[in-house]
């Protein structure tokens, strides 16, 4: 991965821990890791990427997540995950 694309993906990493979510689009993806094909080795970096920075920070935030969708993939932590219900139920927002 070439460095300005490794600072784009650490600067999404970031966002998704600092903002809650993060959108990377696939094209973007695709041409960061210079593949036609996301594999295995793909999901593999971006864990070890995401733990390497919440160590070196000290907060727990929880194991990074994702959605994908069509138009690219959203990640986030699994600390900020709730329901629907759940947020209904609360009396403050």
């Amino acid at each position: 991965m070439q460095k300005a694309y490794n600072d784009l993906l650490s600067s999404r990493l970031e966002t998704a821990l600092d903002a809650g979510a993060a959108l990377i689009l696939w094209n973007e993806l695709y041409r960061w890791y210079e593949m036609k094909k996301i594999a295995v080795g793909t999901w593999r970096d971006l864990d070890q990427r995401w733990e390497e920075m919440v160590t070196h920070r000290g907060t727990k935030p929880g194991k990074l997540m994702c959605v994908d969708g069509p138009g690219g993939l959203w990640l986030f932590s699994d600390n900020t995950l709730r329901s629907v219900k759940e947020i209904a139920n609360k009396e403050e927002l």
